[in-house]
């Protein structure tokens, strides 16, 4: 691992330095120093008659260093030594720098929104009783930022919920077309007498791929509608 020193050396040698580099030492000439942990000089013992006045040595490290989040502007002090490794390695998600040694130009917005499973989420209830556990992410700017939030923390449930979604869609389409159908029969005047032989209307029919019962319906509709509920008896 490449450490301050080594990159301090290396540009002092060669006289030249790549940009990852610069950037890193130009962070390290803005650090600003924060307060050891501990006093230097810390008094263990302030002596009595029998036993000396007694302070422990001077705390020697590398010092501490303030470091601010980008994410947020929060600031921390941290080692020198670990400042380095920070400002080097650690990166956001979207791969930025995770820290910085000045503070952010600007806060980044923080929004209202909140995910779906939030418990105070209007329709957390819902979601909860399809079993999925609840998240507390609440400063999501707009439903964009929502909608990419669910799709990459909450993958798998976004996929059930999606295709939930589009079935019940689709069954209230089929429905819609239904009635439609019915409806232009009897305006028609076509529509069969309650006693009537089931051939003076259109049958369609269709095999089961799963157990190859023939199921048959008046109208292209119905006999979507009788093969989706054939299809519960196998789930």
């Amino acid at each position: 691992m490449t450490s301050e020193r080594q990159v301090v050396d290396r540009a002092r040698e060669t006289g030249e330095a790549s940009e990852k580099d610069l950037t890193l030492l130009m962070q390290l000439n803005q650090l600003e120093p924060a307060p050891e942990r501990e006093p230097a000089d810390k008094v263990a013992h302030p002596g009595d008659a029998d036993v000396p006045a007694m302070a422990r040595r001077a705390t020697t490290s590398a010092g501490y260093v303030y470091l601010y989040r980008t994410e947020d502007g929060k600031r921390k002090p941290v080692n020198r030594n670990v400042a380095f490794v920070m400002l080097k390695d650690h990166k956001r998600p979207d791969g930025q720098p995770a820290w910085s040694a000045t503070p952010p130009s600007a806060k980044p917005f923080l929004g209202q929104l909140k995910c779906w499973f939030h418990p105070e989420h209007a329709d957390f209830a819902k979601y909860q009783a399809m079993g999925f556990k609840s998240c507390y992410k609440h400063t999501l700017p707009n439903t964009q930022a929502v909608r990419l939030h669910m799709m990459g923390k909450h993958k798998t449930a976004w996929a059930q919920i999606q295709g939930e979604e589009t079935a019940a869609r689709e069954s209230k389409r089929d429905a819609v077309q239904e009635r439609m159908a019915e409806a232009l029969v009897g305006a028609l005047g076509q529509r069969p007498a309650k006693a009537a032989s089931p051939t003076q209307a259109q049958t369609f029919s269709e095999a089961c791929k799963t157990c190859g019962e023939m199921i048959a319906a008046a109208g292209s509709a119905g006999l979507r509608q009788r093969m989706k509920a054939h299809a519960k008896t196998h789930a």
